[in-house]
């Protein structure tokens, strides 16, 4: 299993502690202020400066340890999901066969396979295609219409299927 080293007020590498430690990490993207990592299993985790909504936790904390972006988990995804169903159906909270396919369906395309840091904003994709922007947006470069900074992941709404993020 590959670690993550940092050279943090040090000359020599060291490895980062916490939960992530323990998990198989597949991309890394790092800049000057804060570094975001994604997981095998597509969880996204951010540390470093926090200003402007950089890391996606919905405030401007900086954090020294690498902290999952909750707002993009499965369990997030779940609840929208879920919420949909109950407003287009007036129904409980019951979910048909076909209902659960779909779900499982949109889990799997909800898992970022690729990330990346801007200078104060930050990109995931999904494999679904779908772009999410978090960070600084005054001169609109998050892409989503306005230049409100955006705390959390916010979709980028767009009609093409991206397939590669880079900044």
């Amino acid at each position: 299993m590959k670690r993550i080293l940092i050279f943090f007020e040090s000359r020599y590498p060291r490895p980062i502690g916490g939960p992530i430690s323990a998990l198989p990490i597949v991309q890394i993207s790092c800049n000057m202020l804060h570094n975001t990592a994604a997981d095998i299993e597509g969880h996204v985790w951010t540390w470093g400066w926090g200003g402007r909504g950089r890391l996606g936790h919905g405030n401007d904390l900086s954090l020294h340890i690498p902290t999952v972006v909750d707002a993009l988990n499965h369990a997030s995804v779940t609840q929208d999901l879920q919420t949909q169903n109950k407003q287009n159906n007036d129904e409980e909270d019951t979910i048909t066969e076909m209902e659960d396919l779909r779900l499982n369906k949109m889990l799997r395309m909800s898992i970022v396979v690729q990330i990346a840091c801007g200078a104060e904003h930050t990109l995931m994709l999904t494999r679904g295609g779908i772009v999410y922007g978090c960070g600084e947006n005054s001169n609109g470069q998050l892409g989503i219409g306005t230049s409100n900074d955006c705390r959390t992941p916010t979709k980028i709404d767009g009609s093409l299927k991206i397939q590669k993020i880079e900044i």
